[in-house]
């Protein structure tokens, strides 16, 4: 075997038929209750070598009706139970089937009432009186009848246990097809599908599910990188797939709508307009019925429909975004800022988010919102936007009206960025101790964005060159900062950026402002 080829192995395990071959079948559980010793060496005798779909039996005994249920609230999963009608009473055996069906809810075990008394409960009255799936008289049983039996009994078992499996797995579909198309990012969606093919795919109750693994991978990275995995794969989320042979694998696979694998594997691949490519790949799944086969292509479709409603969520973001973007650049603009400002903003804010420990949805919906605070501008004068020196205070007190201008603006919208947008707009001049404008808000009244926008822009504003300053040193801008914690900024955001001062500069270097001719005045 060459190098890559076992690095392959290592990552993709051996072929799935040589695990299956290496694992224990699960078996079928049968409970033989009567009150004979006899008759359960008979019956063990009779049954114990039978193999029914590929799986062995399990036989358990019980001699009494107590010992019965006992076994039976143990073992959930028993599919057949051989019961005695007479034991310690002589109608115990009816009654275990009331317990089993009334009270521990279980309608899925297979129940063979049998009998050596028949008078004492008439075939006819138990029949239609109790819900059991075979009567027999201990006379009649024969080696060969009482074979047939058990196994009617387990294909009964069987086919009831993939309805309700199948059952689930639709309400399943159903329930989960809201939060698919609900998601916003590749890798929550990657998540959330995988687990859609794992629910059908690895069933309960089958001998593969012990070993069904799944990944998800995105394809038209390059590399191909693992978005989701579970099972073998769940430690390589995040990793990328670089050796040659698993990407000749990849390739392999089409593009059909039809699943594709050798048996006991599955993969699929979707991939949209543009050019954005997923693939799932599952091993150690179970045979699939008629029912989980048109279940997986319910899935498949339900899929394909939210990958490509995924696509048009972040076209249409995008577009807002960049629509929002180059808004606020022309607002900024024309008070001789190149827009660079609020580029800097929104990356220093999604960092600033980022070290907060927010999540990547939430820092991405600040990175976002975040430029935004000094929309209001747009309702304040050219001549005090574009003033040369200090503003007289009357002045200062038609500036400080914008983030109300700001928050009307966006507040007009029912949509959460802009939402959030407009409580950034009006907060942004808050202090954490109070007596910032517009409301003389304090402490935690303060939304976490607000905060956040509001230091990331002193630290900007101070770092550069305005219209009626000079930018200031790096060590004064850190002076200012230290001097006006848990004053003017809540102490833990000026501890991060003082912590992080050479990452906070960076983006100053990487975003510095170009030379902007000021529009002459008639």
């Amino acid at each position: 075997m060459t190098d890559s080829q076992h690095e392959f192995e290592s990552i993709f395990g051996a072929p799935c038929s040589e695990v299956l071959e290496r694992s224990e079948p699960v078996p079928w559980k049968i409970l033989i209750a009567d009150d004979e010793p006899e008759v359960h060496a008979v019956t063990q005798l009779v049954l114990k070598n039978l193999v029914f779909d590929n799986c062995p039996v399990d036989l358990m005994s019980a001699y009494s009706g107590e010992d019965t249920l006992r076994l039976v609230e143990e073992h959930p999963d028993v599919a057949v139970i051989i019961l005695d009608v007479v034991m310690e009473t002589d109608s115990i055996g009816l009654e275990v089937v009331r317990q089993i069906r009334e009270n521990f809810k279980n309608s899925r075990t297979r129940i063979i009432l049998r009998t050596g008394q028949p008078g004492q409960a008439p075939a006819k009255h138990v029949i239609m009186a109790f819900d059991i799936n075979d009567y027999r008289e201990k006379t009649e049983l024969t080696s060969q009848k009482l074979v047939t039996s058990v196994t009617a009994a387990l294909r009964s078992y069987r086919d009831l246990r993939l309805l309700e499996n199948n059952s689930r797995n639709l309400k399943y579909i159903i329930d989960t097809s809201p939060e698919l198309f609900g998601l916003h990012s590749i890798h929550q969606f990657a998540g959330s599908a995988l687990n859609q093919f794992m629910r059908i795919l690895a069933s309960e109750g089958m001998v593969q599910n012990q070993f069904c693994s799944g990944m998800a991978i995105l394809s038209s990275a390059a590399p191909p990188l693992i978005l989701a995995g579970s099972g073998k794969f769940l430690n390589r989320t995040g990793k990328s797939l670089t050796d040659p042979n698993h990407i000749d694998w990849l390739n392999k696979i089409g593009n059909s709508h039809e699943p594709a694998g050798e048996r006991h594997t599955f993969s699929r691949k979707f991939h949209t307009s543009d050019s954005m490519e997923i693939v799932f790949y599952l091993s150690g799944c179970r045979d699939l019925d008629e029912m989980s086969v048109r279940l997986l292509k319910i899935v498949g479709a339900n899929i394909g429909l939210a990958f490509d409603n995924l696509r048009l969520n972040r076209e249409i973001r995008d577009i807002q975004h960049e629509i929002t973007h180059t808004m606020v650049q022309s607002i900024e603009s024309r008070y001789w800022e190149t827009g660079q400002h609020v580029r800097r903003i929104a990356e220093q804010a999604h960092l600033m988010g980022k070290l907060m420990g927010m999540d990547e949805d939430e820092a991405h919906l600040l990175k976002r919102t975040a430029p935004m605070h000094d929309v209001g501008k747009i309702g304040l004068p050219d001549s005090i936007l574009m003033k040369h020196g200090k503003l007289k205070a009357q002045e200062f007190e038609i500036v400080k009206k914008h983030p109300e201008i700001g928050y009307k603006i966006l507040n007009r919208s029912t949509k959460k960025t802009l939402q959030t947008a407009a409580i950034i707009a009006l907060q942004h001049h808050e202090q954490w101790q109070g007596g910032g404008y517009p409301q003389n808000l304090s402490g935690t009244d303060i939304h976490l964005f607000s905060r956040i926008t509001q230091i990331v822009d002193v630290f900007d504003t101070l770092s550069t060159k305005r219209i009626y300053k000079s930018a200031w040193s790096p060590e004064k801008v850190l002076q200012y900062m230290e001097s006006n914690r848990d004053k003017q900024f809540e102490a833990r955001l000026a501890d991060v950026l003082v912590d992080n001062f050479d990452a906070f500069n960076a983006i100053l270097r990487n975003h510095p402002d170009q030379a902007y001719m000021a529009p002459t005045t008639q």
